[in-house]
Parts: structure tokens; sequence; C-alpha cells
């Protein structure tokens, strides 16, 4: 019998893989280091991991949820058995988490009043922020629109969140609101004719509805308010003084108008011009309270007018009538005064309203007006 000896070599260790898949910030992850050869097989490793990894020298498992970014960094993994050691040197590689935007629209702001909305949006920092279609008076920075607003209305504003890993975008609705003012670049309206069409549209901004009212004084006869439009038929001469106000959910604003309404006589053709009273020197005696107009007619005779006199037009007061002269006329045959009952009158109603009859001759050119003695 013959004894024999058999020698077995031990296979060194093979690692397996050959590289290592990236992760991402915040993101579960998991890569099994494997070895062939002869067991047991135990590992080691050199270098260090990003926060939040592990790596189990039992199992070979490199694992956990990364919260640092990092690029190629370099670990050294060693697997050893009865045969000796093996290395291999891997490069790892963790990537930023992208901007998540989680806000889903920006609060209200109001013209004039300081405003600051923050947009919210998870991922990895550093997070840079940039935006469009903001209202004049409003910027972005670090993720926070502040500033005082100059413009109303509803804005569709796009919020840009960028990071290593990548920039999204999304568009955020945000209301700036208004209280009503007047735009009008005069208080003193265009003309109106006794008796003839008007229209007139008031340019008043704001945040819609806006609700329009006379808050004193008084409108024409025969005008009224529909939205922001004053319209209707006149059916009085005279300059009327009035207040408006404009209001809606956020304010109100008032303003002053001034409306002259140039007299039409009743028959026969007039010229009405802007009303204004020109071409007769009064004494300090008398005070004018109402233009007229300048008139003319083909047929000489009594004509009327209805009147609205000034505010200035002291209630009592005696009434006279300026036929275009330097002095006052006191004869009836000329001009008569009635109040809206058809009552002769000779002094300034309360309402300080009045219809006059006046004598007038054809072919002449009158600027008539309706004064108070002092």
């Amino acid at each position: 019998m013959r004894n024999f000896t058999l020698k077995v070599n031990a296979e060194l260790p093979k690692i397996t893989p050959n590289s290592l898949k990236d992760g991402t910030i915040g993101k579960a992850y998991k890569a099994e280091i494997k070895a062939k050869g002869t067991n047991p097989i135990t590992f080691t490793m050199d270098g260090t991991l990003p926060d939040g990894l592990t790596f189990d020298a039992n199992t070979g498992l490199l694992s956990g949820t990364p919260g640092e970014e990092c690029k190629n960094s370099q670990i050294t993994i060693t697997a050893s058995n009865v045969g000796g050691d093996t290395e291999k040197v891997y490069h790892l590689t963790i990537k930023g988490s992208a901007p998540k935007i989680s806000s889903k629209t920006l609060p209200d702001g109001a013209v004039g009043s300081e405003y600051s909305a923050t947009v919210e949006a998870a991922g990895s920092k550093p997070m840079t922020w940039s935006a469009a279609g903001l209202p004049q008076g409003l910027t972005m920075e670090d993720g926070t629109i502040s500033g005082t607003p100059k413009e109303y209305g509803t804005f569709k504003v796009k919020v840009t969140a960028s990071n290593s890993a990548k920039s999204v975008s999304k568009s955020l609705k945000m209301t700036i609101t208004s209280p009503p003012y007047f735009a009008e670049s005069s208080t003193a309206l265009p003309d109106a004719a006794q008796g003839k069409n008007y229209s007139y549209t008031f340019g008043v901004e704001g945040t819609k509805k806006i609700a329009l009212s006379v808050s004193d004084g008084t409108l024409p006869g025969g005008l009224s308010l529909s939205g922001l439009k004053l319209k209707g038929k006149p059916s009085e001469a005279g300059t009327f003084r009035f207040t408006l106000t404009a209001q809606n959910g956020f304010g109100s604003a008032t303003q002053e108008f001034t409306l002259n309404v140039n007299a039409n006589v009743s028959k026969n053709s007039a010229l009405p011009n802007n009303g204004i009273f020109d071409g007769v020197v009064l004494s300090d005696d008398y005070d004018v309270v109402a233009n007229l107009g300048t008139v003319s007619v083909d047929v000489a005779g009594m004509y009327d007018f209805t009147v609205s006199l000034s505010y200035d037009a002291e209630v009592g007061g005696e009434l006279v009538y300026l036929a275009g002269s330097s002095e006052p006329s006191d004869d009836d045959d000329i001009a008569e005064f009635f109040d809206e009952s058809g009552r002769e009158i000779d002094a300034v109603p309360e309402n300080r309203r009045v219809s006059i009859s006046v004598w007038l001759n054809a072919g002449r050119v009158y600027k008539p007006a309706i004064a108070v003695r002092r």
C-alpha cells in the first residue's frame, strides 16, 4: 500500500460588481458587494462614506439613505480568505435631489401695502430662485417674494427653483387688489345740451366690481348713473357741481365734478355755446349764478328756460335777469321767474331750481344769465 498527499490551492476572492451605481440624497440606497473564491471570505473597507450610508463587513452590503452629495468619492473594498487578499477601488457618486415646489398658490396682496410670501420647495441645498410675471414693485430673492405692489390684477407668476440636480418651474396665481381711484385728467366734464342725449364714462380704476354714487350735490334733471356711466337727456340748464363716491370691497374714493348744461330755447332754433358768461361787466351789487349760453331766435317772443342755479346762490336772494347788457333788468315784460310748481317767484328757492321766461328779439345774439342781488 502506498500513501499519497493531495494539496488543494485556495482560490483568491474575486470581487463584484465592477462599479457602484449612483445614489440620490434622501432616497434609500443599496449596493451588494460580493466575492467568489474559497470560503470563508471577509470584507474590510477603507475610505469615507457619505453621511447616511454604512458598510456591513460581514455581508458586503452598502446601504442607507444618503444625506449629502458627493462626486466620485473613493472607497477601497478588500476581500480576504486563506488564499490572500483582493482589493477593488470604487468611486461613489451621490446626486442632489431635484427641487419639488410644493406651494400651490400665492397669497393676495394690495396696491401700496407691503407684501411678503415664501415659496416652499423640497430638494438639495443650496437652491437658487427666480420669478417672471411679478407685478411692478415686487421681486424674488432666496425663495421669498417681497416689496410693495404698484399695480393690481390677477397675475400668473412663473417661479423657478434650481440646484445641482435640476431646474424646476411652476406657475402660481397671485391676486393684487386695489381700492377704487379716479383717473380723470380733469374734473370738468364735457358740456351737455338741454334736451339732447348725453353720455360720459368716468375713468375709475381699481378692483372690480365698483359702485358709483352721488354723495354730495345734485345731478341735472334727466341724467342718472348707470355703472360708471352718466347718461340721459338733461332737462335743465346751468352749472352743476356734484361729488361722486366710488366703492368696492377694498375701499372708496371721492371726487367732485362740474358739468355745464347749455340752455336750449323751447321753440325755433338756438345756438348754445359752452355756457361761459362773458361780455357783461357787472357792478359789485350782483353775483352771476347761472349762464344760459349764447342764444338767437328767428321770431321775437317769450322763451322758456329751465335752470339750476349754482350753490353760490344764497337761498332767498333776489333774482335778476341779465340780457347781456351791463345792468340787470327788473322789467316783468322782459323776464319772469317760476319755481318747479309753476308759481311765480322773485327770490332763490331752496332747491335752487327755477324756470325763466324771457323776451328775445329776432335777429339778435343774446348771452343771457341769471344773477342774485347782493
